[in-house]
């Protein structure tokens, strides 16, 4: 097996264009890395404030140490 099928596009691509997964049963992601990447993109762009609260809070938490 040297090419997977995304799940997401639906391309049949090579096996090094997906990351790794230890719980997937070839140990490979359902959806390449582009599709993977631009999910990540939507997801920061539709929570920029969660993720800045976030990012805050643990700032905050190592200035105390």
């Amino acid at each position: 097996m040297k090419n997977k099928i995304c799940t997401k596009c639906h391309k049949n691509l090579s096996l090094s264009s997906f990351n790794k997964l230890k719980i997937a049963k070839d140990g490979l992601a359902y959806e390449c890395k582009l599709c993977g990447r631009e999910r990540n993109k939507k997801y920061n762009k539709d929570n920029k404030e969660k993720i800045s609260l976030t990012h805050k809070k643990y700032y905050q938490k190592k200035k105390k140490q």
